[in-house]
C-alpha cells in the first residue's frame, strides 16, 4: 500500500506500469496505458515495462504495450527487449517484437546480438529471416 498520487513511484523509479507488467496483468496494462501512464517510463536502472515483460515472457502484455509504440531500441541500460526476450527463450515475445519493428542487428552493451543470447532454432530462424539481406556486388558479398 502506497500514499500519492495514482502514478506514483517507488524510489527506484519504479512505476506501477512496470509492476503490472512484470506481474504479467495484461488488463491493467491496458487500462493504465489508456489513462496515460507513460509506455516508457523506467525504473532508475533503465528498465522499461516492455523490456520486463519480454524478460519475463509476458507475450500479453507485450501486445498491450505495442500498441502505444514503446521504444523498441537500445535502452539507457544497454540492452533492449528483443535482447531480453531472446534471453527468456519465449518464441511468440521474439515474434511481437520483431513484427513491431525490433531490430535483430542492435548489438547491447556488451556488443551482442540478439542472435547471439540464444542456441534455440527456432528463435534463431526467426532472428535470420528479420536481418537485412546483404546486397551482393556480380556475385561477391558485401560486409554489412
Amino acid at each position: 500500500c502506497h500514499s500519492g498520487p495514482p502514478w506514483f513511484s517507488h524510489q527506484d523509479g519504479t512505476a506501477p506500469l512496470w509492476i503490472a507488467s512484470q506481474m504479467g496483468h495484461s488488463e491493467v496494462v491496458r487500462v493504465m496505458l489508456l489513462r496515460g501512464a507513460e509506455r516508457d517510463a523506467a525504473r532508475n536502472d533503465g528498465t522499461t515495462a516492455l523490456l520486463k515483460a519480454a524478460n519475463k515472457g509476458y507475450s500479453d502484455v507485450i501486445e498491450e504495450l505495442l500498441k502505444f509504440s514503446p521504444t523498441l531500441g537500445i535502452l539507457k541500460n544497454g540492452t533492449s527487449a528483443l535482447h531480453a526476450a531472446v534471453l527468456s527463450g519465449n518464441i511468440k515475445t521474439v515474434a511481437l517484437l520483431l513484427e513491431a519493428g525490433a531490430d535483430p542487428a542492435l548489438r547491447n552493451k556488451a556488443n551482442e546480438l540478439p542472435a547471439e543470447l540464444t542456441t534455440n532454432e527456432r528463435i534463431l530462424r526467426l532472428l535470420r529471416s528479420k536481418e537485412p539481406h546483404r546486397k551482393s556486388v556480380k556475385g561477391f558479398l558485401l560486409p554489412k
